[in-house]
């Protein structure tokens, strides 16, 4: 006897996206009242199926019978994204590219349609939040304007796989993902249940038909991406972008890459035309810099690009009983603890003095490394002598007063020699170092 199919009634939270075969008034995942909504799904009826139906349509093999050969790829035309990606774009994978609302999101997925499409490809433009007339305006701005770039305002995500197969193009730009909505659930576009639902016919397109797809995907108040954690877990690829909008550079981050390596970073610079890729971000961020007492370099890793940045201090005597601690780009209680340091071990009278504390570039330091430099340039603030041009130093500061090696400290030296820049040897008390850099007698 053939198959017939039955629809099948669920309960589905709107805030969590947990399952229940019937209503109730609270979710027990959420804990969230009246979230529950109903939905349909078909399921197939196997109970009349004899033993060979079943089995006929079950394809399996020997693990060791598979071959695996390397996945196509083909490089976007932007090396700082192609570096994050692994090497390039791997076809008919789901890339979610995530951020906050104005940090260039739709403008490097654009780009990134223009280079592709002038490259023979046909991209499929989903606009869900601007009309066509908006996105060609971009388009004219960024001198993205390609006849292989196909647009849509269509939000319907059926729809979406209706022309995929008219089409059938090799790259489609999904922005954002919070505007599709599935027909078959009765939520409204950016809840739970779509995302989710919206996400699988996705990732169905993507693995069925070999279309590579980017997803805009935006982001909570705390940072984090919006909507439920299986959306994460079913793309390919989660690039994320740095939050700073105010800056005129944008870095980029894999946090999940499952054809490359998380630890890539990319840095770009925001211009009228664009994104620019930025082979260089030492010279980038050290471009106006000009030597003086309280200026120290110090060398960061960012993924493992290694990234030498200035580093700024300025102390005044306090002229109230409880001395001020500011620090932009680097973390304020670590700078507490490093002036406790100082006074302790190197003598110096550091509850005399307000100390200000700044990453120039806005580029945020989250590891140790740079504990000398900041040392480094706090006492050469209080002491006036300037520090050598040339000199980049890099060590975590312990709290008896001893410098330990970082992680990927031989990169490090390797790479400041690479770059023309000088390093210390290596010494294990913060006061010899600072004797050496004649900032104590």
């Amino acid at each position: 006897m053939s198959k017939q199919t039955k629809t099948k009634t669920l309960y589905v939270c709107d805030n969590c996206g947990q399952e229940y075969l019937q209503w109730q008034g609270k979710c027990d995942q959420c804990q969230e009242w009246n979230s529950l909504k109903q939905i349909h799904q078909a399921a197939w009826s196997n109970a009349v199926a004899g033993p060979t139906d079943q089995t006929a349509t079950i394809k399996h093999q020997a693990l060791s019978k598979i071959v695996v050969g390397e996945s196509a790829r083909f490089s976007s035309g932007i090396g700082e994204l192609d570096r994050v990606l692994g090497g390039g774009i791997t076809q008919g994978s789901l890339v979610l590219v995530s951020g906050e609302p104005g940090v260039g999101k739709s403008t490097l997925l654009l780009q990134v349609a223009a280079l592709l499409a002038r490259q023979q490809k046909t991209v499929l433009y989903v606009s869900g939040e601007e009309s066509e007339q908006q996105v060609k305006a971009r388009a004219d701005r960024l001198e993205a304007v390609d006849a292989n770039i196909i647009i849509t305002a269509q939000s319907d995500v059926m729809a979406l796989v209706s022309i995929a197969q008219q089409i059938t193009p090799d790259i489609m730009i999904i922005d954002s993902i919070q505007t599709l909505n599935h027909s078959d659930y009765p939520s409204s576009p950016g809840s739970i249940v779509q995302l989710r639902e919206c996400g699988l016919v996705l990732q169905h397109i993507a693995k069925r038909y070999g279309v590579t797809i980017f997803v805009v995907g935006h982001v909570t108040k705390q940072g984090t991406i919006a909507g439920p954690k299986v959306l994460e877990h079913m793309v390919d690829t989660v690039l994320t972008f740095d939050a700073r909008s105010d800056r005129a550079y944008r870095l980029l981050r894999a946090e999940k890459n499952r054809f490359g390596d998380t630890t890539e970073v990319g840095v770009f610079s925001m211009t009228e035309r664009g994104f620019e890729s930025i082979a260089d971000p030492s010279s980038y961020f050290l471009a106006e810099r000009s030597v003086a007492p309280g200026s120290a370099l110090t060398m960061v890793m960012e993924g493992r690009r290694p990234i030498v940045l200035e580093v700024q201090a300025l102390a005044n005597k306090t002229v109230f009983g409880y001395p001020k601690r500011t620090a932009a780009g680097f973390d304020n209680n670590r700078l507490q603890l490093l002036l406790a340091i100082l006074e302790r071990h190197a003598k110096l009278p550091m509850s005399a003095y307000d100390v200000y504390v700044n990453s120039i570039g806005g580029l945020k330091i989250n590891e140790p490394a740079a504990d000398l430099a900041v040392c480094a340039a706090i006492v050469s603030s209080v002491k006036g002598v300037t520090l050598p041009e040339k000199l980049c130093l890099f060590g975590e500061v312990g709290l008896t007063g001893e410098v330990r090696k970082v992680i990927q400290y031989e990169q490090r030296i390797k790479s400041a020699e690479r770059l023309h820049y000088q390093t210390l040897p290596y010494q294990s008390s913060l006061v010899g170092v600072l004797r050496q850099l004649k900032l104590l007698n």
